[in-house]
């Protein structure tokens, strides 16, 4: 794991209250019952942690954690 992606998995986690063993690049926000609330959540947290703005739209319902994970990385390179 990157260490990007152990970050974001960090914030979902404690975010989502979904145990890291349970976290997957290929996982889909859809697919771990991610709700617009939640989505607003995880936004917030990844800002306060990282300074970087993820768009809500960026967070769709069908985005991989694994496609997240690379547009923060990129920019965090950015930053």
């Amino acid at each position: 794991m990157s260490a990007t992606q152990d970050l974001f998995f960090d914030i979902f986690s404690t975010v989502a209250g979904v145990p890291l063993e349970e976290l997957a690049t290929d996982a889909t926000l859809d697919s771990l019952d991610v709700d617009s609330l939640l989505l607003i959540e995880l936004t917030v947290a990844v800002q306060k942690r990282t300074g970087v703005v993820i768009e809500e739209t960026d967070m769709v319902p069908e985005a991989t954690l694994g496609e997240i994970v690379a547009l923060l990385d990129k920019q965090l390179q950015e930053a």
